[in-house]
């Protein structure tokens, strides 16, 4: 039997798209083998800026499952695996589209997620960090904004310039508007999951120096599913910034795992 070919599948989470991912993705590759890797924007982000943000979570998975299988569907091909691979918002996106309609998904990963009912507003977002944030989102000097984003979801203030200019060039070819991150923000709030357990084995990730998003929304998913967990030390929300290979290291292990349970 010839190895097993992985699709991983990366989705970030509220106003980030593919192109805010930096170095990841590359980074992400060449330590896989027999591996290929697609970013999946959702709309009103990264190259589907142009688009609506719908204003559900359960309307962005549906429109995220149907690119999902269009890719497939254009890389046909023995022995294949699909892993989903979310962040924060991403993650809500994921946990609905697993828990309505899975076909073709092997296993999905989220990192630093968090859903209502089951975690605390003040887990899902730390109040502390609200001022800053309203501070950002009303910035018109793009670069200053940026800047102050990535301090707050990142805890390696080493790589904070390059990361913020970075996404300063994203958002001059691939911005999102106001309109489409209230969206994206009232999508977010409102998301409650079905109570049922999906089926698909779920791996968590969490950074236990989150300052946006509570450790706990993880470790709730946790207890309440069961599902596996892995918790980086010091990380923050974007733990693909603050321990890239860590991060890679931690999917490698979970693409090894999956395929020989499969």
């Amino acid at each position: 039997m010839s190895e097993v070919t992985t699709n991983w599948f990366l989705i970030r989470g509220l106003v980030r798209g593919g192109p805010h991912w930096v170095d990841f993705p590359k980074d992400f590759a060449k330590a896989q083998t027999n591996a290929r890797i697609f970013c999946l924007d959702i709309p009103g982000n990264g190259l589907k800026n142009q688009e609506p943000s719908p204003l559900s979570v359960p309307e962005m998975s549906r429109l995220l499952r149907a690119e999902f299988r269009d890719i497939i569907a254009r890389h046909p091909g023995p022995n294949q695996n699909n892993i989903l691979v979310a962040l924060s918002l991403g993650g809500m996106v994921v946990l609905d589209w697993l828990q309505r309609d899975p076909t073709g998904v092997d296993s999905a990963v989220l990192v630093n997620t968090s859903v209502r009912g089951l975690s605390p507003m003040h887990h899902r977002m730390n109040p502390k960090v609200y001022p800053n944030i309203l501070k950002a989102l009303g910035m018109k000097n793009v670069a200053a904004r940026e800047r102050m984003l990535v301090s707050i979801i990142s805890n390696r203030t080493e790589a904070h310039d390059a990361v913020a200019a970075h996404w300063t060039a994203v958002h001059a070819q691939h911005p999102t508007s106001k309109a489409n991150a209230m969206r994206q923000i009232f999508a977010a709030a409102r998301f409650k999951p079905q109570l049922q357990k999906p089926q698909t084995p779920v791996l968590l990730v969490c950074g236990q120096g989150d300052r946006l998003v509570s450790p706990q929304c993880s470790e709730s998913l946790h207890k309440l599913w069961g599902w596996d967990i892995q918790r980086h030390p010091t990380g923050g929300h974007d733990l693909s910034i603050d321990d890239s290979p860590w991060l890679v290291d931690v999917l490698g292990q979970w693409r090894a795992q999956r395929q020989q349970f499969a």
